[in-house]
């Protein structure tokens, strides 16, 4: 927690969601397969990876900025 300078009352820091790659295949929709092939093809075009879990099994973590940059490339609109 962290206090307000101007009255002094509690309050927490924004913290920004992040998401799981199953979580994003099935937002965006894709194949996990796919969001992987469509990463490797296109580096440096979603923000920094962040990753959770251990060194031996760490999981790579988007955010919603991602979520939208992949929808907007993976997804055609209907006719």
């Amino acid at each position: 927690m962290v206090l307000c300078p101007k009255c002094g009352c509690e309050y927490a820091l924004p913290v920004e969601p992040l998401y799981y790659a199953e979580s994003v295949c099935a937002l965006v929709p894709v194949k996990r397969s796919q969001l992987q092939s469509w990463m490797g093809r296109n580096p440096g075009v979603l923000s920094p990876p962040k990753y959770t879990g251990p060194r031996t099994r760490s999981r790579r973590l988007f955010t919603a900025d991602d979520i939208r940059l992949l929808r907007a490339a993976l997804v055609r609109p209907r006719p």
